[in-house]
């Protein structure tokens, strides 16, 4: 009896080691996770799904992480390989991981530069003294002879994000990359001028990753180089030349897209002033079906904290003080994905933008955000004071107002009927005119009424090129930021309720356990 017993012992201790090692087997084949958060936040979107069952082969990712980090960061290099073994896990074995700690070692540091991911300053703890440390944080990707990095992952939040952009551009062949442009002429601002910290620069960066980033300056014989697929105009603030507006005309009517951020008043915080922008595009959006007002948007109630100077017993302060100039707004087109899973948008000197009813047949147009219930609009804006604008002035229009607008379809020339604007020389354009295009193919246009909002609104500003580009895979992610769950506000009852769930709770069951000793 007792062998019998053993026996039987034994086989089932083999049994539960098969049935593990055959588990364990079926779980590396095939990658499972319970995901049981509301937002879904340990969950790949369907958009980096998608990239990885498209891999054609093998991607090298090395994952260049500083060991021993104090916290936070500690605990964000396990989320980044976590995140990193996941994405494997769903590439069918064509990503190769390889984890690499560069510290203390020249020649590993020289290589992660190489590869885009640099050192960053983190101030760490020693005793009772504070050091600044070199470490890594930062992911690079190869594969065949081509190369991307996502550096600089000192957030939990949009690593996802990161990641998968540069999983994008490793994969897209050359030939298949877009080429962006931004204007250059009318003091907009020149994106590659700016450092990575700085808003812009980090715009730029993101963008370089998307395709090939150029100036254009407009106004000369050529237009717009015909392999430019996005026209960027970032707040121009001097007028464009007949010749000018022609060119950006015409890059549209052959099928190409533009984002403009145009803004009809410039604010100067240091002299507390507000002065009108002409860059003269109005005419040519009007034409096309968007009014871009000449107004300044107000928000009393939701507006952004913003440093002023503050004159206090015949001194001037720098104060930090809520601004209505910089609004924010929530109104958000959420059947848009561009603009989806934005929490909110900040409009620093914003005017209005409007769709003029009817658009041209067969061009379809939609407003992307609108200004908060309770803005205003003033014309003829002139001091920037907190206290002048404390209270609404007679020309002041109630909102709230469009601010961003989207157009697609077939536009129709502004130039049909016009002779060709000679070049700068004064000389005849060299244009035939039989080829100027007046009906065009399709195209897509966003228009929005401020150019200080890109710098506060860069998820915005990309996922605009994205629309652009019809690339709706990194805005899908863009929005999926780990934010905890807000815990619902309880009313008056339900508070009591809950008091006493928590207090009667452990007394029913002290009250049970002192019953079931005694009748013991």
């Amino acid at each position: 009896m007792r062998r019998a017993i053993l026996t039987h012992l034994w086989a089932q201790i083999l049994l539960c080691v098969a049935l593990v090692a055959v588990v364990n087997h079926l779980s590396a084949a095939r990658f499972v996770r319970l995901d049981l958060t509301v937002d879904r936040r340990h969950t790949l979107s369907p958009a980096t799904v998608e990239v990885l069952a498209g891999l054609e082969r093998p991607v090298v990712v090395r994952a260049w992480l500083s060991e021993g980090l104090q916290p936070p960061y500690h605990d964000h290099t396990r989320q980044i390989w976590e995140l990193l073994e996941e994405l494997r896990a769903r590439s069918g074995g064509r990503l190769l991981l390889e984890r690499v700690d560069p510290d203390g070692d020249r020649s590993l540091a020289a290589q992660a530069e190489r590869a885009g991911v640099h050192p960053l300053p983190l101030r760490r703890q020693v005793g009772r003294s504070a050091e600044l440390r070199q470490v890594f944080l930062g992911v690079s990707l190869e594969s065949g002879d081509r190369a991307a990095a996502a550096d600089g992952l000192v957030r939990a939040e949009g690593l996802e994000e990161e990641l998968l952009r540069a999983l994008i551009a490793v994969t897209t062949p050359e030939g298949q990359r877009p080429t962006l442009a931004y204007v250059q002429g009318h003091g907009e601002p020149d994106l590659s001028a700016f450092p990575e910290q700085h808003p812009l620069g980090k715009l730029a960066a993101h963008l370089r990753v998307t395709g090939a980033l150029a100036p254009l300056t407009l106004g000369g014989a050529d237009g717009v180089p015909g392999d430019v697929d996005a026209l960027l105009v970032i707040g121009s603030q001097a007028p464009w030349s007949a010749r000018e507006v022609f060119q950006l005309d015409q890059f549209l009517m052959r099928g190409g897209r533009a984002a403009l951020f145009l803004s009809s008043v410039r604010g100067d915080l240091a002299a507390l002033r507000a002065d009108p922008v002409d860059h003269g595009l109005q005419g040519l959006l009007g034409h096309y079906g968007v009014r871009l007002d000449k107004s300044a948007l107000i928000d009393r109630s939701h507006r952004e904290r913003v440093t002023l100077p503050v004159e206090v017993g015949g001194r001037r302060h720098r104060v930090s003080l809520d601004y209505p100039l910089v609004p924010w707004t929530t109104d958000l087109s959420r059947e848009l994905w561009p603009v989806r899973r934005l929490e909110r948008v900040v409009l620093p000197f914003a005017s209005p933008v409007s769709l003029i009813e009817p658009l041209i047949p067969g061009v379809r147009g939609a407003v992307w955000a609108r200004s908060m219930e309770g803005s205003s609009a003033a014309h003829g804006l002139i001091h920037l004071d907190i206290e002048a604008l404390s209270a609404p002035p007679v020309a002041e229009e109630q909102g709230p107002f469009p601010v961003v607008v989207g157009l697609e379809g077939r536009l129709r020339s502004a130039f049909s009927g016009v002779g060709l604007p000679p070049l700068p020389s004064g000389e005849p354009a060299p244009e035939d005119p039989l080829s100027v295009l007046l009906d065009g193919e399709p195209s897509r246009l966003v228009v929005a009424g401020s150019s200080d909002m890109v710098a506060n609104n860069l998820p915005l500003v990309e996922n605009a090129v994205a629309w652009l580009l019809e690339d709706p895979r990194l805005a899908e992610v863009r929005g999926r930021r780990a934010q905890g769950a807000a815990l619902p506000e309880l009313s008056p009852a339900q508070a009591w309720a809950t008091r006493g769930l928590v207090v009667g709770t452990p007394l029913v069951l002290l009250w049970g356990a002192l019953l079931l000793w005694r009748r013991r």
